[in-house]
């Protein structure tokens, strides 16, 4: 079997020549094609399909020169082909030798096929008339969504129906296209049971750039395929494909992506395109879908495989109006795992399946899968909740946060703490929440360690994360740092002269406390703040509000809002601003207050820690009128 084969690769290969691998895997299609085509006329011909705008002068290179050691594929032979394909081998392979760096950078990781079938059986394309339906995948990769697509259609007996011309896809890797429209012209033809090729029809897998209309490739991409492109190279944009193909200008049906996770640069006129979703950095992922629901057919449906991060993020505030304006959520797939889904991806991934917003197809509810792990997309039967789609939402003014809970439970909790709540700017209406000013590695020349340097009046503490935890506050921190900076005219606006609350602002999500929060000393008069932290003060605030603040802040119940309203390992200033407060009373506040000063007593043991962090859970406890049931929720977060 294919999936517990190992690939022995010649020894005398040298994989990290780009040629030498690309040349390699070409080989390997070759022998596959001659192999099905059983050595008949059509070979050249398919081939020559499959490499249409991919010039191949690296392979007569290959051929002729560089490479005069044996080229063997050990697993391509007749008999495995249907697995080989089915399984993207050749995109393994591919994929395996792709640097970690390379990837990371582009958003390149292959989609796992029990994430791609899932995301197609929920779509309802299954059920759809296919004679009429198109389909594109904008960041097609090796295909592995049409894989499973052409897999499932044939179990259900409507591969037949399929107007293949209608299935388009896009890449900007020119190798990625070249297996893409390898694996799915031999799974077509292998599923079809056809082996004299004819080019009457033809898969529309194209060499582009989906999110700009013009032509372009990315240099580093063009790097990487240096041996696989030259300068005569045709590039054919999204727009071009969908003006050329009739059925096609009437929107498309279905979108499924698993779109690159990265920060890109817009043109003044890609931005003017994109200008209702963007705002500040802008991360590919966001441009993606914002191009999917602008060619989105009136009824058309998406599916995408991407970062949690727009639920809350600064930089996805347009981003998440423009949802709210023209999709509706229908199913959405929580994943608490956030780690094993793609190599070296951290941060907290999520399905997500819209439909264009129309106003007859308003759909007022959303169905929720929280799972575990990605692999739990394989069973038939994942346990998931319906909720009403205005409970999805939590508008602070004039902007938009999407709320995402793990049960019914989770929305019931987050509407009774925010009925007997109000905002923090209501509770004060100076409070100032910002991020650290410092930015240590801008500012090396300036920062000096007490041990080593010698200190000057002009140098001033530099509070960093490691410097304290919730409630604590310790001067030497854990780690070695150069702790003090000195003065200058470029960063003496950012002197502190007054305590203020300090959270971290890098926490994982597994953590069971995601907000960490402590009140700088009385006797700390005059120090600056690392980039690592935020910073939460007033100038009306009184020592209660602070205690208060505090309290409240590292509580579980604030903990488990947080959890609701946040996407990733950030803890940003912005949504620190939008949790609500407690409507505590004059004596409440003193109440609370007085168990927080007992926790800021520098000779408070572990023991006595744990009793007051655990009153103070049980006040807030006892002011919303929580069961028992629902804190037990809470604790487990």
């Amino acid at each position: 079997m294919v999936n517990n084969a190992k690939i022995k690769l010649n020894d005398q290969m040298k994989i990290e020549n780009d040629a030498y691998l690309r040349y390699y895997l070409f080989a390997g299609v070759r022998n596959l094609i001659s192999d099905y085509l059983n050595n008949n006329n059509n070979v050249d011909e398919f081939l020559n399909l499959l490499i249409q705008d991919l010039p191949l002068e690296c392979i007569q290179e290959a051929e002729t020169n560089k490479f005069k050691s044996p080229i063997v594929f050990p697993l391509l032979n007749e008999n495995l082909l249907a697995e080989i394909v089915e399984n993207d081998l050749l995109g393994e392979v591919y994929n395996h030798f792709l640097s970690k760096k390379w990837k990371s950078a582009q958003g390149y990781y292959l989609t796992p096929f029990h994430i791609t079938k899932w995301m197609i059986n929920h779509s309802n394309i299954l059920q759809s008339e296919f004679i009429i339906s198109t389909v594109l995948d904008p960041s097609i990769g090796t295909g592995r969504f049409y894989l499973s697509l052409f897999k499932l259609l044939k179990e259900s007996n409507k591969l037949t129906e399929l107007n293949i011309e209608n299935i388009v896809g896009f890449d900007n890797d020119p190798f990625s296209v070249f297996i893409c429209r390898t694996n799915l012209s031999l799974q077509y033809l292998l599923l079809m049971n056809i082996t004299e090729y004819s080019d009457q029809k033809k898969i529309v897998i194209k060499i582009s750039n989906s999110i700009i209309n013009q032509d372009f490739l990315n240099p580093s991409i063009m790097n990487l395929n240096r041996f696989f492109l030259s300068s005569n190279h045709n590039i054919t944009t999204l727009d071009k494909i969908i003006n050329k193909i009739p059925p096609f200008k009437d929107g498309i049906n279905y979108i499924f992506c698993n779109p690159p996770y990265s920060k890109i640069q817009l043109s003044e006129k890609q931005q003017k395109l994109f200008q209702k979703s963007i705002y500040g950095h802008v991360n590919a992922y966001a441009v993606f879908l914002h191009l999917s629901i602008d060619i989105t057919s009136s009824d058309g449906k998406i599916s995408f495989i991407m970062p949690e991060s727009f639920k809350s993020g600064l930089y996805f505030k347009n981003l998440r109006k423009f949802l709210l304006s023209s999709t509706n959520f229908i199913k959405i797939v929580l994943i608490k795992n956030r780690t094993g889904i793609f190599d070296s991806v951290l941060q907290g991934l999520g399905i997500f399946l819209f439909q264009k917003l129309h106003e007859e197809n308003f759909n007022n509810e959303v169905k929720i899968f929280p799972v575990n792990t990605s692999q739990d997309l394989s069973s038939s039967n994942i346990n998931n909740f319906v909720v009403e789609k205005k409970k999805t939402t939590y508008f602070h003014g004039q902007e938009v946060f999407f709320v995402f809970g793990k049960s019914i439970k989770s929305y019931q909790i987050f509407e009774k703490i925010q009925s007997k709540s109000i905002s923090f700017q209501d509770y004060l209406d100076d409070i100032y929440v910002t991020t650290g000013h410092i930015v240590w590695n801008r500012l090396k020349e300036l920062l000096k360690d007490e041990n080593i340097d010698s200190l000057t009046k002009d140098d001033y503490p530099l509070i960093w994360s490691d410097n304290y935890g919730a409630y604590s506050y310790d001067p030497k921190g854990k780690i070695i740092r150069k702790r003090f900076i000195t003065l200058n005219n470029k960063i003496s606006k950012f002197l502190l002269k007054k305590p203020v609350i300090l959270v971290k602002r890098v926490t994982a999500k597994e953590q069971s406390q995601r907000i960490v929060a402590t009140l700088t000393p009385e006797h700390l008069s005059n120090y600056f703040v690392e980039n690592h932290s935020n910073i939460v003060s007033s100038q009306t605030w009184t020592l209660t509000d602070k205690l208060c603040i505090l309290g409240y802040m590292n509580s579980l119940i604030a903990n488990y809002l947080f959890a609701l309203l946040n996407g990733n390992t950030q803890v940003s200033a912005t949504e620190l601003r939008v949790l609500f407060f407690p409507k505590l009373t004059e004596m409440q506040k003193v109440e609370l207050s007085s168990l927080v000063k007992k926790l800021l007593h520098k000779d408070i043991d572990v023991k006595e820690k744990k009793l007051f962090i655990s009153k103070i859970n049980y006040f807030f406890y006892d002011f919303f009128d929580l069961t028992e049931k629902i804190q037990h929720e809470i604790s487990l977060k």
